[in-house]
């Protein structure tokens, strides 16, 4: 559920709400997140015993661009292509816009159809890149 509020007058702009489940955490992930904790744990001298749940959360990320777009980013599978709903400024859904895996889009960069992005190259070398969306 998103609603977009008007610092000056308090009114409610748009409620978008959607239903779904994020994917599942791969053996990979979840090995991670107990090494990640366990370290912690060791760190600050405590016992951190949190549950690794069996699905990641069905939204990765959100922000605004530009042009007060609103870019849902979901969570995709390891490798799978990105994948984010874009809405308009009055709520709507405008688009379903998808990017390669490995390539990372900043949404407060994009404006129309283009936005900036890093990817490593075949060096493994980050660069910055101008993606454009159809």
């Amino acid at each position: 559920r998103f609603e977009r509020n008007e610092p000056w007058d308090k009114l409610v702009r748009a409620v978008i709400t959607g239903a779904g489940t994020g994917p599942l955490v791969t053996a990979k992930e979840a090995a991670d997140a107990r090494d990640y904790l366990g370290q912690r744990s060791r760190e600050f001298r405590t016992d951190i015993n949190f549950a690794i749940p069996e699905r990641k959360p069905v939204l990765a990320a959100i922000g605004f661009d530009q042009e007060g777009r609103l870019w849902v980013m979901r969570s995709v599978e390891p490798g799978a292509a990105k994948v984010s709903d874009l809405y308009g400024r009055d709520g709507r859904l405008i688009a379903q816009v998808t990017w390669p895996a490995g390539v990372s889009v900043y949404v407060f960069a994009a404006a129309g159809r283009q936005a900036y992005a890093t990817m490593a190259d075949a060096d493994g070398v980050t660069r910055v890149v101008r993606v454009e969306f159809r």
